[in-house]
């Protein structure tokens, strides 16, 4: 095949999804768990992906591209479903909704160097939703995880609801330590005390009290 274009890529611990158009059929993630130059894809994700599915792809991430790391497969299941702009690296306008109530326009994820340094500061003042903002900026656009992971956290200190779920999402990976893993629970709680439904979904499979 000629003409593939690579539109996109996520790494973590070895493993990598890349976003691919043939031009011949629909776009696709290949997901590679070794050096994609070298070594076969594991398997591949076509298609569209409706808001509410993204527990389902996770899903279907995990049993299909089997030791994946849990982090790096949330993190695609949020993409394909939530950040709907991704596919072209830059994300349309959109809402993220808890219980139907408007909680932050994301709009436009691409920041100017002034723009993070603006959000920065209101982020360290205080800011959950700054912190959120700068969160999804590194996560979907500079794909720069590190810092995706320290904007999380300071935006579930903050007291923002989708952080809190998300300092849960970051913490509770297989790989995390013990305090860690208890630390998850603690944001997990937190995120459920505000109606965030995955949070509370998740605490009641864990047969956990909101």
């Amino acid at each position: 095949m000629s003409n593939v274009d690579v539109l996109q890529s996520f790494e973590l611990n070895g493993w990598s999804i890349i976003n691919v158009d043939t031009h011949q059929s629909d776009q696709a993630f290949l997901f590679y768990a070794h050096d994609p130059l070298t070594s076969r894809y594991v398997t591949l994700w076509s298609g569209g992906a409706a808001r509410d599915e993204e527990e389902s792809i996770r899903s279907w991430v995990v049993q299909n591209a089997h030791g994946i790391p849990a982090r790096l497969a949330r993190c695609f299941a949020w993409h394909v479903t939530k950040d709907r702009g991704g596919l072209s690296g830059h994300a349309q306008s959109q809402d993220v909704k808890l219980d139907g109530e408007v909680v932050m326009g994301v709009g436009d994820l691409v920041l100017s160097p002034g723009e993070v340094v603006a959000l920065s500061d209101e982020a360290w003042s205080g800011s959950g939703e700054a912190a959120l903002k700068l969160f999804l900026y590194y996560g979907s656009v500079r794909l720069d995880f590190d810092k995706a992971d320290y904007w999380t956290i300071i935006a579930a200190e903050n007291g923002n609801a989708v952080g809190q779920y998300n300092a849960w999402v970051q913490l509770s990976d297989e790989r995390s330590s013990a305090e860690d893993q208890k630390r998850a629970i603690f944001w997990l709680r937190k995120a459920a005390a505000q109606n965030v439904p995955e949070a509370i979904l998740e605490l009641r499979k864990m047969k956990l009290e909101k």
